[in-house]
C-alpha cells in the first residue's frame, strides 16, 4: 500500500512528487532500519540534490510480537482508527505522534519488553531529574546494556533538555526496576480494539488511577525497593519520602 508525497524543497523551492509505502513490515529489514535511522523520511530534491525531509501516518506491523504501531506524526488519523474493529484480536495496538516515540517503542519490543512498562519507568527517570534541577523536556528509552556496577543489565535512558541550548543527558535504571513494575502492574493492564497512546499523559493518567490519594504516613508508596539514602525515582507526586524511602 503506498502514498503519494507532494513535497516543496525548502532550499531551491522546487516540487517533488514521492511514492513511498504506508505500511512498514518489522520482518523487511531494509524497512525497519529505514525507520530506526530516519531514511524512511527523507528523499532527494529533484531539483537540487539535497536531501529534504517529510513525515506522513505510517503503520509499522510486527508480525512476531504481535504490535501494530500507528505513527500519526500529528494528524488526523480517524480512518486508521475506526479499521481498528477488523484487526485481529490478538494484535497489540499502539499509537504514538513522533518518530523518535516509534522508535524507541520498537526498541523497546524488540527488547521483549513491555512499552507501559517503559512509559512508567521514564516518568520515574523524569522525576528523578526534575528533582536534580536538570530540566528535561522528553526522555526516550535507548535500549538495554550491561554496564551496571557489578556488570547487571540496565535500561538506558536518553533525556533531551527543556533549553535548546543546554545538551542531552543519558540516565540508566537497574533492570530489576522493570521486573519489579512488571511484577506489581502485570495485572493492572487493559486491552481494547483501538490504537493506544502510549505517553507522558497515559503514564500520568495510570499512576493517578493506581494511586488517588497522598497517605499521610511518612513513608514510600512507590513499591520499589531502595538502599538506605537511594533517590526514589518512581511516583513523585505519590510519595512522601522526598527521595529517601528509609530516613
Amino acid at each position: 500500500m503506498t502514498e503519494k508525497l507532494n513535497i516543496r524543497c525548502v532550499s531551491c523551492g522546487a516540487e517533488n512528487e514521492y511514492e513511498r509505502e504506508m505500511i512498514v513490515k518489522a520482518d523487511d529489514p531494509a524497512m525497519k532500519n529505514s525507520i530506526l535511522n530516519g531514511t524512511f523520511f527523507t528523499f532527494e530534491c529533484k531539483g537540487c540534490g539535497k536531501l529534504v525531509s517529510a513525515s506522513a501516518p505510517i503503520l509499522y506491523f510486527d508480525r512476531k510480537n504481535r504490535y501494530m504501531i500507528l505513527m500519526t506524526c500529528g494528524r488526523d488519523t480517524k480512518e486508521i482508527d475506526s479499521a481498528a474493529q477488523t484487526l485481529p484480536k490478538e494484535m497489540h495496538l499502539r499509537k504514538v505522534d513522533s518518530l523518535p516515540r516509534l522508535q524507541e517503542m520498537i526498541y523497546g519490543i524488540d527488547a521483549g519488553l513491555e512499552p507501559r512498562f517503559i512509559e512508567l519507568l521514564k516518568r520515574a527517570v523524569r522525576t528523578a531529574m526534575n528533582r536534580q534541577r536538570l530540566e528535561v523536556k522528553e526522555v526516550y528509552f535507548s535500549g538495554i546494556d550491561n554496564k551496571g556496577e557489578r556488570g547487571e543489565k540496565r535500561l538506558v535512558f536518553y533525556c533531551v533538555a527543556e533549553k535548546p541550548e543546554a545538551p542531552g543527558l543519558n540516565s540508566a535504571l537497574p533492570y530489576s526496576y522493570y521486573e519489579k513494575v512488571q511484577e506489581l502492574f502485570s495485572d493492572k493492564l487493559t486491552e481494547n480494539r483501538a490504537f493506544q497512546k502510549i505517553d507522558e499523559a497515559w503514564a500520568d493518567q495510570f499512576s493517578a488511577e493506581l494511586f488517588p490519594v497522598v497517605p499521610d504516613e511518612e513513608e514510600c508508596h512507590c513499591h520499589l525497593d531502595h538502599e538506605e539514602n537511594e533517590e526514589c525515582r518512581c511516583h513523585e507526586d505519590r510519595c512522601n519520602c522526598n527521595g529517601h524511602c528509609d530516613e
